[in-house]
């Protein structure tokens, strides 16, 4: 981190969002999300000031961009039929679309996974502006929607996967040092689970990127926690309009918060764009100050009391019933006190 990084712009783009049913349409949806790239880049980098215009160096897409999830939750749609690799032939037209606009790019989708062939996983990952995968980390809940695998579920098998000599921290949360800054990634829901953010941050993030797919709630809110608390830059990409399945989801109003929790910039609703300047050297300056401790690992041990155990389904997928099951009979819903 020694090269000084000149403020950016990160654009979050909201797109009206098709299902896919196989992997040719996530081909296509990706194809077709790429194509607003140029055009939004192109503008951002030229547009005055006031309206938010400057160099482009992120653009992040919300979770789902690639497949819709509702049909998958509902069970009309398997989602090994729509889950990709990462890297993969689908994703191509976003390789080549960071190279040409020479941006990073931030995204979703669901993966196969070759190492768990019977499981499938919810992937965030990252392209660098040479086209390289630079990134990649896996969500770690489905609210029994679509019931991916969590890293929790395999932990093990997981970890002997994957981990290569780091801790569990490191591995299931991963950070990238880039030119714009080092970068880490959480998904839609993680937002409520505070312990995700500060264990990016703990590994080194100064610029979150949340993709989601949610609807009018309180998580508002909760993006600028996660800023404020963290003292990092928190970039939250989510959905334009469903094209065939319009809902309460499809509720848009993606949003940049400063690290200070201001409010850099948000949309409403609708297929749109929004942009805003980070500046990470302001950011690295204010960190110098100093400041509260904000974790006591001699006090606050409630992360030892029980809650979701690891390997719950390490051999094979879990269906919704022997999930609602499973967690129902061991009480798991958050830490609490024993009874």
């Amino acid at each position: 981190m020694g090269t000084t990084i000149n403020p950016y712009l990160v654009v979050c783009m909201q797109p009206p969002i098709d299902v896919a049913r196989n992997r040719r349409d996530v081909g296509e949806n990706v194809e077709r999300v790429a194509d607003m790239i140029g055009l939004s880049v192109f503008l951002r980098r030229r547009w005055p000031s006031a309206w938010v215009g400057g160099n482009v160096r992120l653009v992040a897409f919300p979770e789902y961009c690639f497949t819709d999830w509702r049909q998958i939750a509902r069970g009309e749609i398997d989602p090994m039929q729509v889950s990709i690799e990462i890297p993969g032939s689908e994703l191509e037209p976003l390789t080549q679309a960071a190279k040409d606009n020479d941006i990073y790019i931030a995204a979703q989708a669901l993966e196969i996974v070759p190492e768990f062939p019977n499981q499938y996983m919810n992937a965030m990952f990252i392209i660098g502006p040479d086209g390289a995968l630079i990134y990649k980390r896996h969500k770690m809940r489905h609210l029994m929607l679509t019931l991916y695998a969590s890293p929790n579920d395999i932990l093990d098998r997981y970890m002997r996967a994957f981990a290569n000599g780091r801790s569990v921290g490191q591995t299931i949360f991963p950070v990238v040092e880039t030119s714009i800054g080092v970068l880490g990634m959480c998904v839609c829901h993680e937002v409520a689970t505070p312990e995700v953010a500060r264990q990016l941050t703990a590994n080194g993030a100064e610029i979150v990127i949340r993709p989601t797919n949610e609807p009018e709630s309180y998580w508002h809110h909760l993006d600028r926690a996660r800023a404020i608390e963290n003292m990092i830059f928190w970039v939250m990409a989510n959905s334009g309009y469903s094209t065939t399945a319009t809902t309460v989801s499809d509720y848009g109003h993606s949003r940049i918060v400063g690290f200070r929790g201001e409010m850099l910039g948000e949309s409403q609703s609708g297929d749109t764009t929004i942009g805003a300047v980070i500046n990470v050297e302001e950011l690295r300056a204010f960190k110098k100050r100093p400041g509260l401790p904000l974790y006591s690992p001699a006090v606050f041990d409630y992360h030892q009391q029980p809650s979701i155990p690891p390997n719950m389904f390490a051999a094979e997928r879990p269906d919704r019933v022997s999930l609602e099951r499973e967690y129902m009979r061991l009480g798991l819903i958050i830490p609490g006190p024993k009874r």
